[in-house]
């Protein structure tokens, strides 16, 4: 599913997340009549990523991860740690 997504400049990560949940829950109900999505579980497995740099930290400025305009983010499975 491809979303696009509109942040003003100087945006952080988690401001990019719930863009990503408000955009998602339409197309959810949409498509799916009783499907919920837990983005609690969806933000505890997966990072979102913009190439190969992910955005692990929530307080980050985007520009601080090298996201411009028409950028593409991705989710990227969590690494668990040993």
């Amino acid at each position: 599913m491809l979303l696009a997504l509109v942040v003003l400049q100087g945006s952080t990560v988690h401001d990019v997340m719930q863009a990503v949940e408000r955009a998602t829950k339409p197309r959810v109900k949409q498509n799916w009549k009783a499907a919920v999505v837990s983005w609690s579980y969806v933000w505890k497995t997966y990072w979102l990523a913009c190439g190969q740099v992910r955005l692990e930290d929530k307080s980050a400025r985007l520009t601080d991860y090298g996201v411009t305009n028409h950028s593409e983010l991705r989710f990227v499975k969590k690494q668990k740690r040993t």
